[in-house]
């Protein structure tokens, strides 16, 4: 008997993040967007069968089930992020449920599908003993449902504040309000930091990426005005290679065709670098296949950054 058959295998739902049959956190500070990124990852595992940017293996039927908000409120949000499930995601609201009182059974969810909840960190902040204890319940329903149909949760929840431009050496999986009951039973989990909460204006953020039993790795995001997130090179190791062809690369127009002439005031503009440097990294470039030549004088980025 091969040694690699001992154990039955968990396909992947989606591809290095979150495996069939699995429970994923994603944390973050008040306004931090992990509703926006559990939203917008359900619209594009709907629409373009990926989630992050990373494959996805097939369409389950979704459920979205609030614990922090009236539906009303969801709604709104979905509609100012131009998102219309239409049926494919069954949304609720279980805004100020007291889970002591054991009032709140999990719905009744086909083979396979996929659970969010959202505003967990709601049920265990404060600390209260007999919270954590509710909290325990519900993770011991979440298992149970995940054992007897085979469904995948993905649980949303507080985590505390990042400290001023990111600069916070602290694990940012110890963060998370009620993170020793969790990630008892999480596979993989996320956690998104304000790049300086300091600061109103900031739209940056980092997601922390940690499936359990793989190397753990860093995406970074940006908020646009449309609300959706788009990943952006590393801010800190971008500003140290800018006058390179990678530093090139990423300050380069993205998901069109784009003229040699604006790779050249894109170099002047943003890298003080000469015509002949940019044309030099644009060889470079299309060498290493980071660049696709199209026609003359025509380029477009083979792999985008998005």
């Amino acid at each position: 008997m091969n040694p690699a058959d001992s154990y039955p295998q968990r396909p992947w739902l989606v591809q290095d993040i979150i495996k069939e049959r699995s429970f994923t956190l994603i944390g973050g500070s008040a306004a931090a967007g992990k509703s926006t990124l559990a939203c917008q990852g359900l619209h594009e595992w709907l629409t373009s069968g990926t989630f992050l940017g990373f494959q996805t293996y097939r369409q389950p039927q979704f459920w979205y089930i609030a614990f922090d908000r009236l539906i009303e409120s969801i709604y709104d949000q979905l509609e100012s992020m131009g998102i219309f499930y239409d049926g494919f995601v069954d949304v609720q609201s279980h805004a100020m449920l007291d889970l002591t009182n054991d009032n709140f059974n999990l719905p009744q969810m086909p083979q396979g599908g996929v659970l969010v909840l959202d505003g967990l960190d709601f049920l265990v902040r404060g600390g209260q003993i007999n919270e954590f204890r509710a909290v325990a319940k519900l993770c011991r329903k979440c298992v149970q449902l995940i054992r007897s149909t085979e469904v995948s949760i993905i649980g949303i929840v507080g985590a505390n504040k990042s400290s001023k431009n990111g600069q916070d050496d602290s694990n940012p999986f110890d963060a998370l309000s009620g993170s020793g009951v969790w990630q008892r039973v999480s596979d993989t989990n996320m956690v998104i930091r304000v790049y300086d909460p300091s600061s109103t204006d900031c739209d940056k953020r980092v997601l922390h990426v940690r499936p359990r039993l793989k190397k753990a790795f860093k995406k970074f995001y940006q908020f646009q005005d449309n609300g959706w997130m788009v990943e952006i090179p590393d801010p800190a190791a971008t500003a140290k290679s800018l006058k390179s062809p990678q530093g090139l690369l990423y300050s380069l127009p993205d998901f069109r065709h784009f003229k040699l002439e604006e790779a050249i005031k894109v170099g002047k503009d943003q890298l003080q670098v000469s015509e002949k440097t940019v044309r030099t990294y644009i060889n470079i470039l299309v060498e290493k296949k980071s660049l696709e030549w199209i026609s003359h004088g025509t380029y477009r980025k083979k792999v985008t950054q998005n």
